[in-house]
């Protein structure tokens, strides 16, 4: 037989002793069963127990996944709503481009009369300005 032995796992200061190691053998008990008194587990335990799980289950999974589909359709909310705004800044950019492309052409031309009155010639129509645009853009050649 080994010694005790003294163990640190204490407060300190309090002395701690681990009882000797002996070798692990099952002891017979009275009144317990062998092997071979064991009682099979019947078609309905097993039933009874797979409701069980299966009430668990729901007790458990069920709240997570309404949590999760009320999650998912306040994002699917957001989505059409951050759809619908993103359609209309896109629309208000065009209109805007368009509106700078019709304001850049007017004030092109405006500038043109004021640089052309300023010089002393006569100031041409849009018209003749396109017509001058467009015979030059003829004569280009590759």
């Amino acid at each position: 037989m080994r010694p005790v032995e003294k163990c640190n796992n204490g407060p300190r200061g309090a002395p701690a002793f681990v009882s000797p190691v002996t070798s692990i053998t099952p002891k017979p008990r009275k009144g317990s069963t062998s092997i071979g008194d064991l009682q099979v587990p019947y078609k309905e335990d097993h039933h009874a127990l797979l409701l069980d799980f299966i009430l668990y289950r729901r007790e458990t999974l069920l709240p997570v996944l309404r949590g999760f589909k009320k999650e998912r359709c306040l994002l699917e909310k957001r989505l059409v709503d951050l759809d619908r705004k993103v359609k209309e800044l896109c629309e208000v950019r065009e209109s805007i481009r368009t509106m700078i492309l019709e304001h850049e052409d007017i004030q092109q031309k405006n500038l043109l009369r004021v640089l052309e009155t300023s010089q002393g010639a006569v100031p041409r129509t849009p018209s003749q300005v396109q017509e001058e645009e467009m015979s030059d853009i003829e004569t280009i050649e590759f």
